[in-house]
């Protein structure tokens, strides 16, 4: 059941968060390239990367190289 509902979460509040972004994005950049996208999955690359690095610093989140 725990799975389920974290799962129902993670999955409202990305597709929420991508739309938002993409709004966002395609508001101020009117190019036909797919800018919104990029920038989110970019976004997605980095805070996962941040997760990772806490993850195995036990805790301490760190961005770059320190």
């Amino acid at each position: 059941m725990n799975l389920l509902l974290v799962g129902g979460g993670a999955m409202v509040g990305g597709a929420s968060a991508r739309y938002g972004i993409s709004n966002l994005v395609k508001k101020y950049i009117l190019i036909t390239f797919p800018v919104a996208t990029l920038v989110i999955n970019l976004l997605g690359c980095f805070l996962m990367g941040g997760v990772i690095t806490s993850a195995r610093l036990g805790g301490a989140i760190q961005f770059g190289y320190c």
